[in-house]
């Protein structure tokens, strides 16, 4: 069975901006492999990320007795950046600063932030379909995949980016609460809301903001567990799908090209909520039969657009 990576490719070689652009076929599953403290691997998706600095190149104010996983913040180009060392979020051992390379500059759920990590390997092709749940009781990992590194097979750790988000930010935080969200008149609140998140806080983020509304709803680890129940419904039972698109076994874009294959859910409304902010992206997944990108984590513009889809019938372009 193949395990769905890449050949290596040189550090000096990477241009993530060019590949996360360039291949819109793909870019959901390339993910950036770096190290932690143990030299263990990580992985993040390369649509979340700016570049790469060399991070002692790079002018810092350190602040290591600061509340919070933001220990500085670095001037890049005139733009001040919150930093924060992945080996100390992820509760592991911190180690001296000689001791890392690089800094990852990602950039997504509206923020731009700085990620020391001890090292940078390649950029590999993780599908879906090789990703694995994982049971990390820190539940700061979403899944594991096995990837070829100097001819050899490892196991990799694709981290929860949103939980990362949530440990950052504190305006995310805030809006990730749900006691501003309201219910709201409907006719006839009996169809499900289906949703889709590999992630353990989203999902019961999104969860609680759709029980505040009043809606029934059904929550799933993946695309494929989702449609598996779609296909079980009757179309009249269901009033809008929400899913994430970096999720293992079978991603949002993949979930929606199924879903758009089934004339019987052809006017059934798609949103995808996801922090892999980039406007290629956003476009293919329009194209793809999505109706609208929105942005994690915000439960009261989350519910607001819930209000707007939930039930009603998606206009095609036959119409």
């Amino acid at each position: 069975m193949g395990l769905g990576f890449d050949d290596e490719i040189n550090e000096e070689e990477l241009d993530l901006l060019e590949i996360v652009t360039a291949d819109t076929k793909n870019m959901t599953s390339q993910f950036l492999i770096f190290r932690d403290y143990r030299d263990e691997l990580f992985a993040i998706n390369v649509s979340k990320i700016r570049e790469l600095l060399e991070f002692h190149e790079i002018d810092m104010i350190r602040n290591d007795k600061a509340k919070g996983y933001v220990k500085a913040t670095a001037d890049v180009r005139g733009n001040l950046i919150p930093i924060v060392y992945f080996d100390e979020w992820y509760s592991n051992e911190r180690l001296d600063d000689k001791e890392y390379r690089l800094v990852v500059l990602a950039s997504f759920g509206g923020h731009e932030f700085g990620i020391v990590v001890k090292n940078v390997e390649y950029i590999a092709t993780i599908l879906p379909e090789y990703m694995q749940e994982s049971n990390d009781k820190e539940l700061k990992a979403t899944f594991v995949a096995k990837i070829r590194l100097d001819g050899k097979n490892y196991l990799c750790t694709i981290f929860d980016g949103d939980k990362m988000l949530l440990d950052i930010f504190e305006e995310t935080q805030a809006g990730a609460k749900t006691e501003d969200v309201e219910d709201f008149e409907h006719d006839n609140k009996t169809k499900f809301i289906l949703f889709a998140d590999d992630s353990k806080f989203v999902r019961n983020i999104v969860g609680n903001t759709i029980k505040k509304m009043g809606i029934p709803y059904k929550v799933f680890e993946n695309g494929k567990e989702l449609l598996a129940e779609l296909e079980k419904m009757n179309p009249d039972e269901v009033g809008l799908v929400i899913t994430d698109l970096e999720m293992p076994v079978m991603d949002g874009k993949a979930l929606i090209s199924e879903i758009r294959q089934r004339p019987e859910f052809d006017k059934l409304h798609i949103l995808v909520h996801t922090n892999m902010s980039n406007d290629v992206l956003t476009e293919s997944l329009i194209e793809a039969g999505a109706t609208e990108v929105i942005a994690k984590i915000n439960a009261k513009r989350l519910s607001k657009k819930i209000e707007k889809y939930y039930a009603k019938d998606r206009v095609t372009n036959a119409e």
